[in-house]
């Protein structure tokens, strides 16, 4: 199971000291960050409506919505969140069974 998370972590965390987007740390702990949990379910939703990931950044950043480090959001950023916790990523499954 740890080899799994750290490859889930490599794969997907904002940045080298950071959690994965979409969560942060609580008393040690990993916990949902309900802000960036809103972004996560934005991106499945205008996914799952037919957008690609370019028009999904760009509704994103004419929203003023930005990344956890300030950043516009780039067509490859939405990719990489949308994948990471898209269930039928089979890395994502696994981690989620062994939780």
């Amino acid at each position: 199971m740890r080899v799994l998370e750290c490859i889930y972590d490599l794969l997907f965390r904002e940045d080298r000291n950071g959690e994965p987007y979409g969560y942060m740390l609580v008393d040690g702990q990993r916990a949902k960050n309900p802000e960036e949990q809103r972004v996560v379910r934005l991106i499945e939703s205008l996914h799952a409506n037919g957008l690609d990931y370019e028009q999904i950044s760009r509704r994103l950043n004419a929203a003023h919505l930005r990344t956890r480090a300030g950043h516009r959001w780039t067509t490859s950023k939405v990719r990489k969140i949308d994948l990471a916790f898209h269930d039928e990523n089979p890395m994502v499954r696994e981690l989620r069974s062994m939780r």
